[in-house]
């Protein structure tokens, strides 16, 4: 009865360690996104938990663009097509 004692005194800081340590593997956040050519940070996303259980990130900030301080999705499609990058989910 004491070795089992002991045994679960010792086993429940693990346990609890491993719950925070879940926790903490969330990517929501905010993040920096870098150029792959420069090393430099182009802009900040916020990442953040959806509704449905899923990830949903937004630019919050652009920092450094080849198409001025307020790019818009010249690449984009349908309701996204040449609106401002920043803000845009």
């Amino acid at each position: 009865m004491r070795k089992t004692f002991k045994t679960l005194l010792l086993a429940l800081p693990l346990c609890l360690a491993a719950l925070s340590a879940q926790a903490a593997d969330s990517a929501a956040g905010r993040w920096k996104t870098i150029d792959d050519k420069t090393g430099k940070v182009k802009s900040i996303v916020e990442i953040s938990q959806a509704a449905n259980g899923g990830l949903s990130g937004k630019v919050v900030e652009i920092l450094q663009s080849d198409k001025g301080p307020n790019p818009v999705c010249d690449g984009c499609e349908g309701a996204n097509k040449n609106k401002p990058v920043k803000g845009m989910t």
